[in-house]
C-alpha cells in the first residue's frame, strides 16, 4: 500500500508540474464561454461523454481544444 501511495504522490506532483490543474480550470472557463453553462449544461455534465453531444456542441468542444492547445506563434508570421 505504501508503494501505491508513494507512486500516487509522484504522479500527482508531475501532473501539477505540467500545469494540469490550471488547464482543467482554463478548459471549464473556455467551455463556459462557448455556452456550456446555464440551464442546458451543469458543471458535472462538462465531465461527461462528448460522444453524447449533438454535432453543434461537438464543434464547440473542438474549438475549445484549439483555443487551449499550444500556441504556434510562427503561424501568424506568414
Amino acid at each position: 500500500m505504501d508503494r501505491i501511495l508513494d507512486r500516487f504522490g509522484h504522479v500527482q506532483e508531475e501532473y501539477e508540474h505540467l500545469v494540469g490543474y490550471a488547464l482543467e480550470s482554463q478548459a471549464r472557463e473556455v467551455l463556459h464561454g462557448l455556452g456550456f453553462r446555464g440551464l442546458q449544461f451543469k458543471d458535472d455534465q462538462i465531465d461527461g461523454d462528448v460522444g453524447a453531444l449533438s454535432g453543434g456542441w461537438k464543434m464547440r468542444v473542438a474549438l475549445a481544444r484549439v483555443l487551449l492547445g499550444p500556441q504556434d506563434t510562427a503561424a501568424g508570421d506568414q
